[in-house]
């Protein structure tokens, strides 16, 4: 998993990437005082990204089309976002509401940026 920390990683995100692994995505740590909205612009990938509370509880997702200018933003108060390949909540069962605890990161392979 990746972890988008700085303002330039969170507002790149997966842009330009043309590839990502089924075990691989990234992770957006949230000011949850501030409205939560990605978008796909220069992004080809077909992506998930999902809203999660600050007890990573799953508050809800959204599939992406790529090259997408269409903003999907959280409803509620969301601590934290996750964007994967799209299919990979549904392919896992992982349903709205459900609590996740934070081994649930172990499905995913540690990545340093690179495609």
């Amino acid at each position: 998993m990746e972890v988008a920390l700085t303002p330039e990683e969170q507002a790149r995100g997966l842009m330009w990437r043309t590839q990502l692994a089924e075990d691989h995505g990234m992770l957006f740590m949230l000011d949850a005082q501030q409205p939560a909205c990605f978008w796909m612009l220069n992004t080809p990938l077909a992506l998930s990204i999902a809203f999660f509370d600050q007890q990573w509880q799953l508050l809800e997702y959204f599939d992406m089309t790529p090259w997408s200018r269409q903003i999907h933003c959280a409803q509620h108060s969301a601590h934290y976002a996750v964007e994967v390949n799209q299919g990979w909540f549904q392919q896992r069962q992982i349903e709205i509401g459900q609590p996740w605890q934070l081994n649930w990161l172990n499905d995913f392979s540690l990545n340093d940026g690179s495609p």
